[in-house]
C-alpha cells in the first residue's frame, strides 16, 4: 500500500491510497482519495531544532482496508528499537527527488538505510537527542530520503514485526557522505498519537 497527501483544491486536501505510481489529475488511478478535515502539529516542534516533528491528520471518513491495497501499519512503541548505540537495517519510502536539485519521481521509491547511533550522529549533526533517529550510509552515501519525502515513513522490524518507526525530518543534501538524514523517532511520541487518536476532543485541531 502507498498513501501521499496532495492538495485537492487551493484550501483542501486529501489522502489518496492503494498505488505506487502518481496518477496524473485525469486518470484517477488510485484506489481510494478522502478528504482531510483537520490537522493537528505536535505541540511541542520546533522549527529551530525540528523536534517532535510530526502532525496527525484526521480524515473525513475512514479508509477500506484490504490485505491487497490499503493496509495500517503499527506505530513503535519500543524505545529501544531501532538500537540507539546499534546499527539496523530498515526501509524509507516516498515521491521525493531523486536527487539534490534533481527530479522528482512518479514512481513511489523505497531504499534501505542504516541506522545511526545518536552518539554518532551527535558528532556529525546539531540537536540529535531522543526524539530523533538518523540513518543513511555514512562512508560512501548514495542512499537516503531527499526533498519532498518530508513526512514518509521509516520502516524497521522491531520484536519481530515491520513497524513505523521514524518520520522523514530533515537532513543536509540528499546521500551524502557523513551527513544522515534525520528523522522523527515515533517510539518518543507514539504516547502523544494515541491520546490524540484516542480523546480528539481534548486537544486543538486545525480545520482544513
Amino acid at each position: 500500500m502507498t498513501m501521499m497527501m496532495m492538495p485537492r483544491t487551493t484550501s483542501k486536501l486529501a489522502v489518496l491510497a492503494g498505488f505506487t505510481k502518481l496518477p496524473d489529475a485525469e486518470s484517477f488511478a488510485w484506489r481510494e482519495a478522502v478528504d482531510v478535515s483537520a490537522y493537528i502539529y505536535h505541540p511541542d516542534f520546533s522549527d529551530d531544532s525540528h523536534d517532535n516533528d510530526l502532525a496527525v491528520v484526521a480524515l473525513s471518513s475512514p479508509l477500506t482496508l484490504s490485505d491487497d491495497a490499503i493496509s495500517a501499519i503499527d506505530l513503535n512503541d519500543d524505545p529501544s528499537c531501532p538500537n540507539t548505540g546499534q546499527s539496523q537495517q530498515c526501509s524509507v519510502a516516498g515521491w521525493g527527488l531523486l536527487e539534490a536539485g534533481g527530479p522528482v519521481s512518479d514512481t513511489a521509491m523505497a531504499v534501505n538505510v542504516t541506522t545511526i547511533s545518536n552518539d554518532v550522529c551527535s558528532e556529525i549533526l546539531h540537536n540529535i537527542n531522543d526524539n530523533k533517529l538518523c540513518a543513511g550510509e555514512l562512508r560512501e552515501g548514495g542512499k537516503d530520503s531527499c526533498q519532498g519525502d518530508s513526512g514518509g515513513p521509516l520502516v524497521c522490524t522491531c520484536q519481530g514485526k515491520q513497524v513505523l518507526a521514524g518520520v522523514v525530518s530533515y537532513g543536509e543534501g540528499c546521500a551524502l557522505p557523513n551527513q544522515p538524514g534525520v528523522y522523527s523517532r515515533v517510539s518518543h511520541n507514539w504516547q502523544w498519537v494515541r491520546s490524540v487518536l484516542n480523546e480528539p476532543s481534548n486537544h486543538t485541531w486545525k480545520s482544513v
